[in-house]
């Protein structure tokens, strides 16, 4: 299967589950998400908001801005 094609269910995937739960997210920080839960990557953000996507099987860490 086609890297592009794993991506893009991912996405669909990611996209249906936030919907139905009322939730929303930006197409390119879903996109993002769905290329790191597709590669098994731990996603490394400051953006608090992608929290909520641990429980869609994203690993998240969030990192804090140096000073």
């Amino acid at each position: 299967m086609f890297i592009a094609t794993i991506l893009f269910i991912e996405y669909c995937r990611l996209y249906e589950e936030l919907r139905r739960k009322g939730l929303s997210m930006g197409d390119a920080d879903l996109l993002i998400a769905a290329t790191a839960k597709a590669n098994q990557l731990t996603l490394k953000t400051m953006d608090k908001d992608l929290e909520k996507l641990r429980e869609h099987g994203i690993n998240i860490e969030i990192a804090q801005p140096t000073d």
